[in-house]
């Protein structure tokens, strides 16, 4: 545990401050931290600067580091939203705030790997949620089994699973398809491919078909179009894999249902901010959706504004709170669709005893005495009462599709269309608000489905061919984005050798240039040093001769001095009359002067036109 002094703390803080800063790398693991713990931590080390009042006090010491309210059962919480409910770390730091301070005991660590996403502009992301994939055998596709798997998992490891949950020797021959609700089936045949790259969501059925032993394929698939021409490609057994599902949807046709609900969780019943089933959904100005509670928390985290999580649409806050955002009818409809497919329990009537009838009109269960009681009302004489088994007996679809949508306002069914308002309206909204005598065309539901239908059909049919494009495009450009990337590496490493080509050449420059300074130094100094001598010679001759006739002068016996003095002087009066050259004959200045034309010009031009970067 860290209780040590404030250096040790100032060395936590620091280091984790600067792991913080390690960019997400494809691949790599990060981990989540419960952020109150973190925040915790960072009182107790004095993280941030205007929270310095509890560095290393015992009150504030985090203990060790405890996940648990980040865990449901074994699993990771729903609805979990980036620094507000956890925080995330990578492998350094990790293992650091564990040395230091320990884990609770019988935790383990919530690990997740980075994956990168992005068409167009790459980016990495850590992958918090794994993604549900149900798995089916050709042989009984009722029963799917439910695995996660990552983004980043290829099809080749879905295949293992898939082996391994069903039972199917390595030695069997298989095939995978992918399953959408049109009961339209696409090969998975790339096993290098990525869950990222096929294109799977979350609660995609995957159907698995195992070839007999004695070699034919048990049925025949509906291939959509875009899996035709990869198919086909990858069709090494034959012509008897790309077949229609014909068998296969006759023997699953009592669990439409069930095979309608995979679709709906896939696609409709999915919250895409905590991918998790939606809990009251709303509906914002961008027709996307969003749990309230989510919702809530990215309001907060986004300090009170309301911009589109999926398209960023500023969108406007209403008076009344986030509560008051419209109810998406829509989604609450296939929830409470999908509840009653999915109910197990006996049903019960409102007096909690074992319900027995339906009311149609009312949707309602009821026992025996409730129903008989619900009789007597004078609205409720006319209403449809079925038993408990007429009522299962009845195709879910088409319970579905018979529901009536009241008006919240008038608390009466839907039955017309305002065609210029573009809403649908009950019997109390043609005579309040929208009067057909204030010009508002009203027309019947179906008609007005049946219109719009139509043209939601072509927009669909557009979209799929605007999307075959975009992924016919998508190849080009990740084509040139390798182009790119190669070109970037090339030119990199060029500039990089003609730096090193260019600091040899200026090694070599400085070796001669360093040469001519020795020389001319070495020159002036011989020149410098030789007059030196000279002037040094002259001084010791003058010295010399000085004081043998200034000691001459002083000579107390005059006699003997005269003996020499005559010569001394002589010489004395040559010594003087001798040229001394006293002026430098060699300046002493030196300077450099570089060449500063070289640092004003580049090292290359860099040439970013493609007939350039494509000639090179």
């Amino acid at each position: 545990m860290a209780e040590g002094g404030r250096s040790i703390l100032d060395e936590q803080k620091t280091e984790i401050k600067d792991l913080l800063k390690t960019s997400l790398r494809s691949g790599d693991t990060w981990y989540l931290v419960y952020s109150k713990w973190f925040k915790q931590w960072k009182k107790y080390v004095g993280y941030d600067s205007w929270d310095m009042y509890n560095v290393g006090m015992e009150t504030a010491f985090p203990g060790p580091v405890d996940n648990s309210p980040l865990i449901c059962y074994g699993t990771l919480q729903g609805k979990l939203i980036d620094d507000l409910d956890y925080v995330l770390l990578p492998t350094k730091a990790w293992e650091k705030l564990v040395f230091w301070y320990g884990i609770m005991e019988g935790q383990k660590p919530i690990a997740r790997k980075v994956v990168e996403y992005g068409t167009f502009v790459k980016h990495c992301k850590v992958e918090v949620y794994l993604m549900e994939l149900k798995l089916c055998s050709n042989s009984n596709p009722v029963n799917c089994v439910s695995k996660k798997f990552s983004k980043a998992d290829t099809i080749g490891t879905i295949e293992n699973v898939m082996r391994e949950v069903f039972n199917i020797p390595n030695k069997t021959e298989i095939t995978i398809w992918c399953k959408y609700m049109s009961n339209t089936y696409e090969q998975l045949a790339k096993k290098d491919n990525t869950v990222q790259d096929a294109g799977l969501h979350q609660g995609q059925v995957l159907v698995v078909d195992q070839k007999h032993d004695d070699g034919p394929w048990p049925c025949r698939m509906t291939i959509s179009p875009s899996s035709r021409k990869s198919q086909s490609s990858a069709n090494s057994h034959g012509s008897s894999s790309s077949r229609s599902i014909q068998s296969m949807c006759t023997t699953a046709s009592k669990c439409v249902s069930k095979e309608i609900i995979a679709g709906i969780e896939a696609t409709a019943l999915q919250c895409p901010l905590c991918l998790d089933r939606f809990t009251n959904p709303k509906l914002l100005p961008c027709v996307h959706s969003f749990c309230l509670v989510c919702v809530e928390k990215w309001v907060k985290e986004s300090k009170g504004r309301l911009s589109c999580p999926t398209c960023r649409k500023v969108c406007k806050i209403p008076k009344e709170g986030l509560k008051k955002l419209p109810n998406n009818i829509f989604i609450i409809g296939l929830l409470d669709y999908v509840t009653a497919l999915e109910q197990k329990s006996v049903p019960k009537c409102a007096c909690q005893k074992a319900a027995s009838y339906f009311c149609q009109e009312c949707e309602e269960l009821y026992c025996t005495e409730c129903k008989d009681s619900h009789r007597i009302i004078k609205t409720a004489r006319d209403h449809t009462i079925l038993s408990l088994e007429e009522y299962k007996s009845i195709d879910p679809v088409e319970k579905f599709a018979s529901k009536p949508i009241n008006c919240p306002k008038h608390t009466m069914p839907f039955h017309f269309f305002c065609d210029t308002c573009k809403k649908p309206v009950c019997v109390g909204c043609t005579q309040l608000e929208h009067p057909r005598s204030n010009d508002h065309n009203i027309i019947d539901t179906k008609d007005a489905f049946q219109t719009i239908s139509t043209v939601a059909s072509q927009l669909v049919a557009a979209s799929d061919e605007k999307l075959l494009s975009l992924r016919a495009s998508i190849k080009k450009l990740k084509k040139s984005e390798s182009l790119l990337n190669s070109n970037y590496t090339k030119c990199k490493t060029d500039i990089r050798r003609q730096r090193d080509e260019l600091c040899q050449l200026i090694d070599l420059r400085m070796d001669d240039q360093l040469q001519n300074l020795e020389s001319c130094y070495k020159q002036k100094l011989k020149v410098n040093g030789t007059q030196i001598n000279e002037v040094e010679l002259a001084i010791a001759k003058l010295s010399s001769m000085r004081e043998i006739s200034h000691n001459l002068v002083k000579s107390p016996n005059q006699v003997m001095a005269l003996m020499s003095i005559s010569d001394a002087c002589g010489r004395l009066q040559e010594v003087l009359d001798e040229e001394v050259s006293t002026k430098p004959q060699e300046s002493s200045n030196m300077r450099y002067y570089p060449n500063s034309t070289l640092l004003k010009e580049p090292l290359g031009e860099l040439c970013a036109h493609e007939r350039n970067a494509s000639s090179d």
